[in-house]
C-alpha cells in the first residue's frame, strides 16, 4: 500500500507541476503583454483561472498522498482522499465504455 501511495504522490506531483508550469507561464505572458499595452483581465480568463484551480487541486492531493505515504497509520479519510482522482479517471473510462456499447460502436 505505501508504494501505490508513493506512486501517486509522483503522478500527483507532476501533474501539479504542469497546471504551475502553464500558469507561470500565463502570468509572464500576461505581465508582457500588459507592458506592450495589451490590457486584459488575468482572472476573468477562463484558461488562467483553470489553471489556477488545477494547480491548488493537485498541490492538495499531492500533500494528502504524501501525507498517506508518510504515516501509514493516518485517517482512513486522508487515504481515501488520496485515491479520489484516480476513481474519477477509472469511473470516466468506464462510462465512455458503457456508452460506446450501448450506441452499437457508434460515438455520434
Amino acid at each position: 500500500m505505501k508504494k501505490a501511495f508513493l506512486i501517486l504522490t509522483v503522478i500527483y506531483l507532476l501533474a501539479f507541476i504542469n497546471f504551475l508550469y502553464g500558469l507561470v507561464l500565463r502570468i509572464y505572458v500576461h505581465f508582457a503583454n500588459k507592458n506592450l499595452g495589451h490590457h486584459d483581465d488575468f482572472i476573468g480568463d477562463i484558461t488562467n483561472t483553470w489553471h489556477l484551480v488545477l494547480s491548488v487541486v493537485f498541490f492538495l492531493f499531492t500533500f494528502g498522498a504524501y501525507k498517506a505515504y508518510k504515516s501509514p497509520a493516518s485517517n482512513p479519510i486522508l487515504k481515501w482522499f488520496a485515491f479520489l482522482p484516480v476513481a474519477l479517471i477509472v469511473l470516466y473510462i468506464l462510462w465512455a465504455i458503457i456508452i460506446l456499447i450501448s450506441a452499437g460502436g457508434k460515438w455520434n
